[in-house]
């Protein structure tokens, strides 16, 4: 479970795909605070995202070599904004693909006490329970991402995989589960979008 397709899960022969671990690197500034904050945090900005999405792009990859790169983004990004959550998510999504799933947990924590707005970090939090086996842990988590960025369509997308999780520990049925599909395809592209549309068409079958 270390890259886009962390893992497929099954019920009367369908299948349909988490989507890994992302940052929110393209995205605004996180917050009103870094917006209205002090020059040198709003000049550093353009850079912090730049840096992200080179670490976004490393992350992807299968070989040691890449992460490291992503490493060295995210050291620098440190460097520029030392408390901008996304860099401290970022670092727990390099721990996650180097398998470190403890340490990755450590640093999806400190990111959301970091920015509790920041939800792609309880996302990624709940991908991480989702991997011990607590998914109503999981379940919970996904729903508090989702109730602060409702458009986040990665977070939905892998919300509605774990409600159909084959042995039924979560619930959800299956109207539930293609609304949940749906509104991730509406904010989703790229990638990301071709594995939602697929998930989409195996339960519509």
């Amino acid at each position: 479970m270390t890259r886009d397709q962390l893992c497929s899960l099954g019920r009367r022969s369908v299948k349909i795909v988490l989507l890994g671990f992302l940052l929110f690197a393209c995205a605004a500034p996180r917050s009103a605070e870094l917006r209205a904050g002090p020059p040198s945090v709003a000049m550093a900005e353009p850079q912090v995202v730049y840096l992200l999405q080179i670490a976004n792009r490393n992350l992807k990859a299968r070989d040691i070599s890449k992460l490291t790169v992503a490493r060295s983004a995210l050291l620098l990004a440190q460097r520029l904004a030392p408390e901008d959550a996304r860099v401290i998510d970022g670092f727990g999504c390099v721990s996650w693909q180097l398998g470190r799933f403890e340490e990755a947990e450590l640093f999806f924590s400190r990111a959301f006490r970091m920015d509790p707005h920041y939800a792609r970090a309880l996302g990624h939090l709940a991908l991480a329970a989702y991997q011990r086996g607590d998914a109503m842990r999981a379940r919970e988590l996904f729903s508090e991402a989702l109730a602060i960025h409702p458009t986040d369509g990665r977070t939905r997308n892998n919300f509605a995989v774990l409600k159909w999780d084959r042995n039924g520990a979560t619930g959800g049925n299956l109207t539930d589960i293609l609304e949940e599909l749906q509104q991730a395809m509406f904010t989703s592209v790229g990638d990301e979008a071709v594995v939602i549309r697929a998930n989409l068409n195996a339960l519509e079958k």
